[in-house]
């Protein structure tokens, strides 16, 4: 993965495997989808403000269960 990630992955407010997760999946985009890096670093940044709304939504760091049954209503 480019340097992006590590950057973004340092400001994720969220649990060790959601952002182990995320980081697979910037992954994914970077090496399998070959994505540019303006489109990841944007994913990246995405990502880190919804894990900071949701810290503040969920009272907590929200891991892979947490986000695995939000509602409709949660976003």
């Amino acid at each position: 993965m480019d340097d992006l990630a590590p950057l973004a992955l340092r400001s994720f407010s969220a649990r060790p495997d959601a952002a182990g997760a995320i980081a697979a999946w910037l992954d994914y985009l970077t090496i399998e989808r070959r994505c540019s890096s303006r489109t990841v670093e944007a994913y990246a940044r995405d990502m880190a403000q919804f894990c900071a709304f949701l810290t503040e939504h969920l009272g907590g760091e929200p891991d892979l269960m947490e986000l695995s049954i939000l509602s409709a209503a949660d976003f």
